[in-house]
């Protein structure tokens, strides 16, 4: 996961991005977004946009709304049409979570669920360059 913003507020200097306002995944924790360097974390308050819809919250950051912190892939097609740009890059969420493929027990998969599965994964790996 990493952090993007509306480019006309992203090309501003860094400390001014302290003032602007953060657009939150309900799921996780509504009041910060929690971030991660090698070094250490950090949290960062967030705005008064709280969503339980990550498309909403894509959609919001396009229209100028503030920061986000969604996962690469989900961005990725605003980024390549320049709607977005990805801010402090040596940061990223500290958030778990993920994308599961629940199946029936037993050791046979059918081949197009596991064409399916090998796509996706393949897909979101690659983040947003891909």
């Amino acid at each position: 996961m990493s952090l993007f913003i509306y480019p006309e507020i992203g090309s501003r200097d860094a400390h001014a991005l302290r003032d602007v306002q953060c657009a939150v995944a309900r799921g996780i924790d509504p009041r910060v977004h929690r971030l991660q360097s090698p070094r250490h974390g950090i949290s960062i308050e967030t705005g008064p946009l709280i969503s339980d819809s990550s498309e909403a919250l894509l959609q919001a950051a396009v229209e100028s709304a503030g920061i986000i912190l969604t996962p690469d892939w989900l961005a990725g097609a605003a980024v390549r049409g320049g709607t977005l740009v990805q801010i402090l890059r040596q940061w990223e969420g500290a958030a778990t979570g993920g994308i599961y493929a629940v199946m029936p027990p037993g050791r046979w998969v059918p081949t197009k669920t596991r064409v399916f599965v090998d796509k996706i994964t393949h897909a979101i790996q690659g983040g947003w360059e891909q």
